[in-house]
């Protein structure tokens, strides 16, 4: 059998709709979303007027289901 590559790593799958539907029924404007490098972050959401990674974008959905 011929080895497996990249064997034990996870793709990286982000489901950048949902992300983009869920803000928008927190009731904020999704402008633009950017496909960015690899080295830069994965994606850039344009959200209310700023410019987000998904990190900063995980923490205002966190921060809205805290209300």
């Amino acid at each position: 059998m011929p080895p497996q590559q990249n064997c034990g790593k996870l793709s990286r799958m982000v489901d950048i709709d949902l992300i983009v539907q869920t803000l928008r029924q927190h009731g904020h404007t999704v402008d633009g979303v950017f496909s960015v490098p690899d080295n830069a972050g994965a994606y850039e959401l344009v959200v209310d007027g700023n410019t987000l990674n998904l990190e900063e974008a995980r923490v205002l959905l966190e921060a809205d289901e805290a209300k």
